[in-house]
């Protein structure tokens, strides 16, 4: 949650791969601001699933995530 507070106006849209043991195996950022990135990463690489099964057998899937932000103000009357 202070990731997402902490995120400034924009997008980020990334692409997670988690392995057939529930552990994350890699993240890319497909889209947004790298450097801002940063956080929200380390905190993905630290989440663990339940591994999907596929014909009764654990799998890797890819997870794809958009995230944003943004400030919405009622207008001035």
């Amino acid at each position: 949650q202070d990731l997402l507070d902490n995120l400034v106006e924009g997008s980020l849209f990334l692409e997670t791969v988690v392995g057939s043991d529930g552990n994350v195996s890699d993240i890319t950022v497909l889209d947004g601001n790298q450097e801002l990135a940063t956080p929200l990463r380390e905190a993905l690489w630290r989440e663990r699933y339940e591994p999907v099964r596929y014909r009764g057998r654990p799998a890797s899937v890819n997870v794809y995530r958009l995230i944003s932000r943004m400030e919405v103000r009622a207008p001035l009357t």
